[in-house]
């Protein structure tokens, strides 16, 4: 009984928990640039020759390393490689009497080879670097009249992806050679037999894997349309442009359209409770769990119908945005800058302390969705039936094996041979080699992981023992002293966690490195390298004229941030007082479109720190992870100081919110909020100088188009123009009341067409449009607003001042005559 009492105890000491933000009383944020990242790895310092190198290393892994991925990308996905109806020559496209089924990827790689103007050099360098073939949103084309999926298919695919003069593959796609036994599989990709020109002398034979810089660069700095560099290598600086490569490193993809990458392939199926779900209904657990069933239920039966509905459900992403959120929901996030240095816990809603678990359950899950079977009802959901309170996960609907089954039933790998697929499906369990998921079992290591993730018996698997693969948080413990016992289960969220290559160590000879400096870890030296890059990158400086314009209101509105109370969060050289904010109690759908309520910018100042009111919808979905992982932690040091505790539900949800999310970038990284929900644009046409800040903010509402349902729209029906929202007037209607008010007053305009309605099959009777907010993309919360009119002399000064938020604030571009 005292046990039990002191267990309770425990529990109650940890839902209070409470530690002080870090204080930076007299940093001027004007007179002083951020702190430059330390020359450390492990905690060790190094020389200056190598922390170059260890930099250089860890940005080449960010954009190149899949650890083995590609083998779910290619052989279970089928990524890029979906079949495609297209009418027969001399048939009328819009009724064709015939029609021919093509694979996407030669569509692909046609687009590619094509940005140089001239055909069939692809793998001969493309046009080289001085070609100028580079662009921030490949175009692939289609025959008219052709069908994804049975969905009609648009002659222009906007994808998004970015891609250097003279290379041959996107930013973040990665070529991976087949093993030569390998070579023939019909789903392996025969770069000779593609049209393209002659194949490579080494990799004729390719899977392709996904990295993390497919989401993360981008050649368009700036976000004008225009892509500002040629190549993102270090040492390919493009002559005549404002920015250094280095400064499209991690800035956010704002072109991406991950929604139509993942829809064109074999078996879009692996995706369909991520990027997929019910159409048209917002914040309704119970849909989303018939969504589950009717997919389960039906994807054997009736194949091409469910396929057809995840793929509608897909193409529905927003550009710029990705719903990582595995609960069949529409969840949009948009994609954030990476600028890490001294900026934890991870994640918009902070659920990730370490900037190496944060890779690592990048690495295990994003890359590798086939380890979502560690949620399954049998695994880790079974855990959540021990928070009674909580609400139940969605993949309490299946068992492991169940889901195992359901991703490899359409694979490009197993279809239409049942031994092959029995294989995918063990390999998926980890039966066969002991490693759920499909990563490469020498690149992680398996751990117990939040309860329920990974079974003891799978756990202690003969080829885990007998290749040393079981790790548990206790070992890591020497190299993090404390941090890693509380941390805990957040080490291997799926039960597996990465580490460093073999193949990788050999080619850095990091066994001398290590040799070299006692304390560096081994193990973990890939993620550290990524975090090095990361810490390490510089923010894209404004060089615009309307900044340089608005230069003298850079001091005035920096006041302005101070005295309103924002630098009590929005603290310090990084802008942020690292601490995660309770998100309040009132949900999105009861807030409706009327504005939130609001205290002001000084109510910043009260208590422990005010409800933000942001769309809880993301941080709901975390409650588990907070409950039973997330430990507590030192905003001052990014340190886990207390393991998680279930009973912290018990007692509201103050643990659970959002983070203060850096400033560095705010000026380039419209629209606003964890979900991209603040946006407002200058409508095409409207006659203003786009460079007169003051004029820009008192321009009339008739010129504007407020909120993301009507961008959204916009773009897809003229995506060659891709109409962004402005930086200025976004961050307006962030800060004054009234401007939050007009946009989501249209946060709710159904206007974002649905595709296939009408000319395609419609069993579950998805509308015709949508609105953003029934993509998750709510614009709400962050309700500190400043008392001003639009184009008022404060606010004016305020968003001058924020536009000029870089590595070095004080440093202002100067008009050119």
């Amino acid at each position: 009984m005292r046990a039990i009492q002191s267990w309770l105890l425990a529990g109650l000491l940890l839902a209070c928990y409470r530690q002080e933000a870090r204080s930076f009383p007299d940093f001027d944020a004007l007179k002083q640039a951020r702190p430059a990242a330390p020359r450390k790895v492990s905690g060790v310092s190094v020389s200056e020759a190598d922390y170059q190198r260890i930099l250089r290393w860890g940005a080449k892994w960010f954009r190149s390393e899949t650890f083995g991925g590609e083998r779910m990308i290619t052989d279970v996905v089928g990524f890029l490689n979906a079949p495609i109806q297209v009418p027969c020559a001399g048939t009328d496209p819009e009724r064709p009497d015939c029609v021919e089924t093509h694979s996407s990827v030669p569509y692909f790689v046609r687009a590619i080879d094509a940005l140089d103007g001239v055909p069939n050099n692809l793998y001969a360098g493309n046009g080289g670097f001085e070609g100028k073939g580079a662009t921030h949103d490949l175009v692939i084309r289609f025959p008219r009249g052709s069908r994804l999926h049975g969905l009609p298919l648009p002659e222009a695919v906007h994808t998004g992806l970015d891609v250097e003069a003279g290379s041959a593959w996107p930013i973040g796609i990665v070529p991976i050679e087949a093993p030569p036994e390998e070579a023939k599989l019909p789903y392996i990709w025969d770069l000779a037999a593609l049209g393209v020109g002659p194949a490579p002398e080494k990799g004729k034979n390719v899977r392709i894997g996904i990295a993390c810089a497919l989401c993360h660069y981008s050649l368009d700095v700036d976000w004008d349309g225009i892509s500002d560099l040629q190549s993102a290598d270090i040492d390919r600086p493009t002559p005549g442009s404002a920015y250094r490569p280095e400064h499209s490193w991690a800035i956010g993809n704002q072109d991406l359209k991950v929604g139509w990458l993942f829809g064109m392939s074999q078996n879009p199926l692996v995706g369909f409770s991520i990027f997929s779900g019910p159409i048209g209904v917002s914040d309704d657990d119970g849909a989303a769990l018939r969504w589950v069933r009717w997919v389960k239920d039906n994807y054997r039966r009736a194949p091409e119908m469910v396929t057809r509905e995840v793929v509608r459900g897909m193409l529905l992403q927003p550009r710029g945005y990705a719903d990582v959120s595995s609960n069949a929901r529409y969840n949009a996030s948009q994609f954030p800058p990476l600028f890490t240095q001294e900026y934890w816990p991870s994640n918009s809603d902070g659920a990730v302390l370490n900037g190496l678990d944060r890779n690592s359950v990048v690495w295990t899950s994003t890359m590798d969705f086939s380890g979502l079977v560690s949620l399954a009802g049998d695994r880790g959901s079974s855990a959540s039936g021990g928070l009674y309170w909580e609400k139940k996960a969605i993949y309490n609907a299946f068992t492991a094996r169940e889901l195992a089954e359901l991703m490899v039933y359409l694979s490009p790998g197993g279809r239409g041979e049942p031994a092959r697929r029995d294989a995918l499906r063990d390999d998926i369990l980890g039966a066969s080699d002991g490693v759920p998921g499909m990563l490469a079992p020498d690149s992680v290591y398996v751990m117990p992981g939040p309860p329920g993730v990974m079974p003891d018996s799978l756990l202690r698997h003969p080829k885990n023992v007998a290749a040393g693969r079981i790790r548990r948080a206790a070992d890591y413990a020497a190299q993090y002293p404390g941090d890693a016992l509380n941390r805990g289960a957040t080490l291997a969220l799926l039960g597996i966690r990465t580490h460093t290559r073999p193949q990788i160590a050999r080619e850095i000879g990091l066994a001398e490195l290590v040799k070299r400096y006692p304390g560096l870890s081994a193990d973990d030296f890939m993620g550290e390298a990524v975090n090095v890059s990361l810490d390490w990158q510089p923010s894209p400086p404004n060089q615009s004229l309307r900044l340089a314009r608005a230069s003298k209101l850079v001091a005035r509105g920096y006041e302005v941030f101070k005295s309103e109370g924002c630098a009590v969060c929005h603290r310090g050289p990084f802008f942020t007082d690292n601490r995660i904010h309770r998100f309040s109690a009132r949900r999105a759908d009861e807030i409706g479109i009327a504005p939130p309520s609001t205290a002001g910018f000084r109510s910043l100042g009260r208590g422990s720190g005010p409800a933000i009111g942001s769309d809880p919808n993301r941080t709901e979905d975390s409650r588990p992870l907070y409950l039973y992982v997330a430990p507590s932690y030192d905003p001052k040091t990014g340190v886990a100081v207390a393991k998680g505790s279930p009973l912290r539900g018990l007692f509201g949800n103050q643990v659970v919110g959002y983070k203060t999310t850096q400033l560095r970038y705010v000026w380039g990284s419209a629209p606003y909020l964890h979900d991209g929900g603040v946006g407002v644009a200058i409508r095409p046409g409207a006659e203003l100088d786009h460079d007169d800040l003051p004029a820009v903010l008192r321009v009339p509402d008739a010129q504007k188009l407020f909120g993301m349902s009507q961008i959204l729209a916009r773009q897809e029906a003229a995506p060659e123009a891709w109409l962004r929202p402005d930086a200025a007037l976004s961050l307006q209607a962030l800060l004054l009341e009234s401007e939050r008010a007009k946009m989501l007053a249209h946060a709710s305009d159904r206007v974002i067409p649905v595709p296939g309605v009408g000319s395609a099959e419609n069993p579950l009777g998805a509308p015709a449009f949508v609105s953003a907010r029934e993509l998750g993309i709510a614009g709400i919360g962050h309700d500190f607003y400043l008392d001003d009119t639009p184009g008022g002399e404060r606010i004016t000064a305020l968003i001058a001042f924020l536009l000029s938020l870089d590595d070095a604030p004080g440093e202002l571009p100067s008009e050119v005559p």
